[in-house]
């Protein structure tokens, strides 16, 4: 433009990236090996498998790995770690994530734990996802394919035919002649962080939504300076999920599913960024004033992280000789230093803390959803109840024992 010696201050460069949608990334792990060639044939035949399934019929699934107790002053030492076992593989789960591409069906979380049934679990009847456990808290070809079966059972059920994407690793079986209502497609190796939706911010937007709300606990402890343990337990862990899980929008689903070229850009929406929570704050301030924090980075920590792998002959012979199997019934030591759950409670304890709770809410201003989702609470109470009582009632109760 002929203009020499042009300085530009830090504000007018700012908003000439912003004006322009200029972002600075870069490519690491996966994203820096990937085949352009093999990702340019699988677009072409993306159009051809979608011509037959509506946007709801077609699902993509992903493991990631979740340092579940990781808060952020841990992030360095965790950073990078493949956790194929030892001490590290107690502080890990692996989590399954499943959507469709409008974002209506999110299915329930699959949780892949190192202990099949650690004591936290004790007096619970039903846990809130699907549940699963080995010796390295990883996927396995036994547990994949069960998960498959019950989706194809789920699809018979609706009475609907759905395409499912899925990466190809070692744990995911290519037998699927026995699936009626489920056709798998696996992605093309070296591919799935640029054509698979859940790695274009889905994921992300979990883990976020995650550890915000164990940050959150921490900050709470600290607030009521309680001498108490700033861990979680795999149950407490599993309610985080659950909750994280439901506050990944349809929004965010479907403009994942669009970057990875599965139907058209929405004009109204940015799809240089694949933003997280819409309704709430930038759960990033709950670092404020905590020096040398890189939150980016204490979301990211276990993006690399193991979820599946072929056990060695040296690894498999030490599994059996140390029975580290974890049958059913086995409690593993990574909940020895808990104390017992404590019992369950009874209907006029629970309707106690649940008024408490009511009133602490209504105290301050909610949403209309949440005061139905009260009422349901209240209504789900009394209805255990109710059941309770016509299990425990005995005709000998209506007499008097002497």
């Amino acid at each position: 433009m002929g203009i020499e010696n042009f300085s530009a201050s830090n504000g007018w460069i700012s908003r000439f990236k912003q004006r322009h949608g200029l972002v600075f990334k870069k490519l690491a792990g996966e994203s820096a090996a990937v085949d352009t060639n093999a990702t340019d044939l699988w677009f072409q035949r993306l159009l051809e498998l979608l011509e037959e399934y509506e946007p709801r019929d077609i699902y993509n699934a992903d493991e990631t790995g979740l340092f579940f107790n990781c808060l952020p002053d841990r992030t360095l030492a965790l950073k990078g770690e493949s956790c194929h076992g030892g001490k590290s593989a107690k502080e890990r789960l692996t989590v399954l994530l499943c959507t469709n591409s409008d974002g209506s069906d999110k299915q329930v979380p699959v949780v892949i734990g190192k202990s099949a049934k650690p004591r936290c679990f004790k007096n619970v009847k039903k846990l809130p996802v699907k549940y699963y456990a080995n010796s390295k808290a990883w996927m396995t070809s036994e547990i994949f394919r069960d998960i498959l079966h019950a989706l194809d059972k789920f699809s018979g059920a609706k009475g609907r035919k759905i395409l499912l994407f899925i990466d190809n690793c070692a744990a995911h079986s290519p037998d699927t002649s026995s699936l009626k209502n489920v056709k798998v497609i696996f992605y093309p190796p070296n591919c799935t962080s640029v054509v698979q939706p859940l790695d274009l911010g889905v994921i992300k937007n979990f883990k976020q939504a995650y550890r915000k709300q164990l940050v959150q606990r921490a900050l709470c402890l600290m607030d009521e300076r309680k001498e108490v343990k700033m861990k979680i337990n795999i149950l407490q862990a599993i309610h985080f999920i659950v909750s994280a899980w439901q506050q990944v929008t349809q929004f965010t689903i479907q403009n994942c599913f669009v970057k990875c070229g599965y139907g058209e850009r929405n004009e109204e929406s940015d799809m240089s960024e694949v933003n997280t929570n819409d309704e709430d704050e930038d759960w990033t301030q709950l670092g404020t004033g905590t020096a040398g924090v890189d939150f980016d980075a204490y979301v990211s920590v276990d993006q690399e992280l193991a979820t599946c792998g072929v056990l060695s002959v040296e690894e498999m012979c030490e599994e059996v000789a140390s029975g580290s199997s974890m049958e059913e019934g086995q409690v593993d030591s990574d909940d020895n230093d808990e104390v017992d759950p404590k019992p369950v409670p009874s209907f006029q304890e629970a309707l106690s803390t649940f008024e408490t709770m009511r009133a602490f809410i209504y105290a301050h201003e909610i949403a209309d959803r949440d005061q139905v989702n009260i009422i349901n609470i209240e209504k789900l109470l009394f209805s255990l109840k109710s059941k309770g009582a016509s299990k425990q009632i005995k005709i000998s109760d209506f007499f008097n024992k002497k």
